[in-house]
């Protein structure tokens, strides 16, 4: 009884208190810096979240054993059942299940993450939010902010110790991606304003908080984000009119709002027309880029939409009333994908969201579900901006009720152009969950009937506990476990060791059932088949990656993966047995009837029929790909991404390579030629040539050629080791002693260019 007793004395509110304040002060912050993982940014912060969210349940029940209460219920959690039933039909409606469950690996807002986000907000209500509290609250996310906005400004003045895709033109701090940054200010910014005013009354620390708005804002602009600049205007403007009209002042708001519209018409129009001058500054030209229809990212959210459009009209009735799954817009897209979109965006790549919260939840869940949750978001703001006009709410938290509606109204405004991941879905519900939880605090508590033992309710909590300990690493810190694997297997692709890559390849799909990591295993495993030399091992190898590919089940629903499976019996077709050929065509031909606007299948399918020994059937495959692809001249390389330019000269490569492997070597040096006239600055081209001419008795020639390509490309010393060969070749010894030197330090560990020094020497 004495042990009974001294648990039940345990402050489980507070606890519970402490692992929010922990959550929302670690979650923004939290990054893998030390590279070990591959998804470096969100998977730790969802780890991280699921974590202290079981720890928190834990708390809560062990609460609400000791103080014998029920937990808050009425009929005003309707609509969060309603989302908890729509998610669990999700599952069965989904294209690809599995794929919905985990969700796009990168972002990690699968279904799985959407419960756990829901138990969040239900847990969120349950606690008793006084005033010390939610001042605790905000005070622990302001100094999160601030840790969060100083790296973003350290990013910008060019003193990042870590190196990053992105320019330093547009920050992102620790959030991954200019726009993600930009929307977790818009969340923070609202509470800085009220911080000025009710936190605190201390001169010092008002100036702290007014350096931190200040450092906010810039950061904002910093970002470069047109969604996140337009949901804070938007939402600005929104309260603005909302504050006129409260105070009667109705012809001021007809005036306001008639002249924001005529201004946001006119800036609209003057976008669509092109009649402003361009700017010279580059947040500038972003900032005219918001109504410039010509912009390549708004044409680009503009053919997304119109794609969604599309696939509402070509949709049956269940999929337009539940939608196609969680997560598979890849899948819904691939069918829409025209030429267009590579040159505004990646080639060959698909969006994972419409990049349009309205359009995404349809996708996701047809329109029963948009509109379940339209109704669970109307409902629950709804009850918190009620309490903004009870009399008895003091002016501190009615202006926190309000700046926590502003948070939520811009944020929501800034997803109609995007989409939020993980540290933006915890703020979202954990901002709705208190505006619910003030309105509710008159509810009655209810005490529970003693229905069961306290020493028994203590076993049963002990249950739990281990379970929930359970899934804390099997369902959580597994994750982390398996891209730990999947990052070390990164850096034995780039390596080159094969062994080590199957090892970690293979304890990457044990430890996590994501579908991602089984599509990865056979994608890069495949590639060490042509290292192995013996036949029983790259059987055993082909034997693993088909039970892989069968693993997964609705690998026929997701594209990417049959490209993968397609390129894998290809592999196995070329370097272990031809019946392989069949199975790779099939998928193939499958492909291009899915997707006809896909560069990379036609490609892929050219390869597989060279290394068939069908090279017309390759032809004719490569000048149907190169036929849909659009020409752009060499100039369009200032307007469209350089790729979508390389990708249709790479086409004529493969041409040329196919006449290269009949040795035909001179129709193969006509096609490379083509390109060499059209793009001089296509690097691999230079290569190509000196092949050609070496393999025709012209070695100066050659020379030549492997000469400009390692002037354009220095730092590529696959110039260097080819030009020390040829130079040895040709008798210059001082010259290929040079370029082998050059090579060493760069690849110390070369044995080749080792060969080539100790030759000489």
């Amino acid at each position: 009884m004495f042990k009974l007793v001294k648990l039940s004395k345990l402050p489980f509110n507070k606890i519970a208190h402490w692992l929010i304040l922990v959550m929302v002060c670690i979650l923004p912050i939290v990054v893998d810096f030390s590279f070990q993982t591959n998804n470096i940014f969100e998977l730790p912060k969802a780890i991280i979240f699921r974590t202290l969210l079981y720890l928190l349940l834990l708390t809560y029940l062990a609460q609400l054993i000791v103080s014998r209460t029920r937990p808050l219920w009425g009929k005003w959690l309707w609509p969060l059942l309603a989302i908890v039933l729509l998610l669990i039909i999700n599952i069965f409606v989904s294209l690809a299940p599995s794929a919905s469950w985990w969700g796009v690996y990168f972002r990690q807002q699968g279904l799985f993450m959407l419960l756990h986000y829901l138990l969040f907000f239900w847990l969120v209500l349950q606690q008793p939010y006084g005033r010390q509290q939610y001042r605790q609250l905000v005070l622990t996310i302001l100094l999160s902010s601030t840790v969060v906005c100083l790296y973003g400004l350290i990013q910008f003045l060019g003193l990042d110790p870590w190196r990053w895709s992105e320019t330093s033109a547009r920050i992102f701090s620790t959030l991954g991606q200019p726009n993600f940054f930009g929307y977790y200010l818009l969340l923070v910014i609202p509470l800085t304003v009220w911080s000025l005013y009710y936190l605190t009354r201390n001169f010092l620390t008002r100036f702290a908080l007014l350096l931190l708005l200040l450092a906010q804002l810039s950061c904002l602009f910093l970002t470069a984000s047109r969604g996140a600049w337009v949901g804070l205007a938007g939402a600005t403007a929104v309260w603005l009119l909302f504050g006129l009209y409260q105070k009667g002042s109705k012809k001021i708001l007809i005036i306001v709002f008639c002249l924001g519209l005529i201004l946001f018409g006119g800036l609209v129009l003057a976008g669509r027309w092109q009649i402003m001058p361009t700017a010279d500054n580059f947040y500038l030209r972003r900032l005219q880029s918001i109504t410039d229809w010509h912009s390549p990212t708004v044409r680009l959210r503009v053919l997304y939409w119109r794609a969604t459009a599309d696939i509402a009209d070509q949709a049956n009735w269940p999929q337009c009333l539940l939608g196609f799954g969680k997560d598979t817009q890849r899948n819904v897209f691939v069918s829409h994908y025209a030429p267009q979109w590579g040159l505004l965006e990646k080639v060959n790549t698909l969006p994972d969201r419409a990049h349009n919260i309205l359009f995404d939840h349809w996708l996701e869940f047809g329109w029963l579900g948009l509109l379940a949750w339209l109704v669970f978001w109307s409902y629950y703001l709804h009850l918190g901006f009620k309490t903004t006009t009870a009399l008895q709410v003091n002016q501190e938290r009615l202006w926190l009720i309000r700046a926590l509606l502003i948070a939520l109204l811009s944020s929501g405004l800034a997803n109609l152009f995007g989409f939020p991941l993980v540290t933006h879905s915890v703020y979202h519900y954990l901002f709705l969950g208190l505006l619910v939880n003030f309105s509710l605090q008159a509810w009655p508590v209810k005490k529970l009937r003693q229905f069961i033992r306290p020493r028994v309710a203590w076993l049963l909590w002990s249950v739990l506990a281990v379970f929930f300990l359970f899934c804390i690493f099997f369902f959580n810190w597994r994750f982390l476990l398996a891209d730990y694997y999947y990052g070390q297997a990164w850096r034995d692709i780039q390596s080159g060791d094969c062994v080590a890559l199957l090892d970690n390849m293979n304890k990457m799909v044990i430890t996590h059932p994501d579908p991602f990591y089984k599509e990865m295993y056979v994608d890069r495993v495949v590639n060490c088949l042509d290292r192995i030399t013996s036949q029983s091992d790259k059987l055993n190898l082909a034997s693993n990656v088909i039970d892989q590919l069968e693993a997964m089940g609705d690998k026929s629903q997701i594209f990417y993966t049959r490209a993968v499976a397609a390129r894998a019996y290809s592999l196995f077709g070329y370097l272990i047995h031809p019946q392989y050929y069949p199975e790779a065509e099939k998928l193939y031909q499958e492909l291009i009837a899915t997707s006809p606007y896909m560069y990379f299948v036609y490609q892929d399918y050219g390869r597989q029929q060279v290394w068939a020994g069908n090279y017309e059937v390759a032809r004719q495959v490569y000048m149907q790909g190169l036929s849909i692809t659009p020409y752009l001249p060499p100039s369009y390389l200032s307007v469209f991404r350089p790729d979508a330019v390389d990708d249709y000269y790479y086409f004529y490569v493969l041409i040329g390579d196919s006449y290269a492997k009949q040795k035909n070597w001179t129709l193969a040096q006509r096609y490379y030629e083509q390109i060499f006239q059209q793009l001089p600055t296509y690097v691999p081209i230079y290569g190509k040539l000196a092949e050609m001419a070496y393999n025709q008795g012209k070695k100066t020639e050659a020379l030549n050629y492997l000469l400009r390509g390692y002037r354009l490309e220095p730092s590529n010393m696959e110039w260097g080791y080819k030009l020390a060969l040829l130079y040895q070749e040709l008798g210059n010894l001082p010259q290929a002693k040079l370029y082998a030197e050059q090579v060493l330090l760069r690849q110390p560990d070369n044995k080749l260019i080792k060969q080539i020094l100790e030759q000489q020497n």
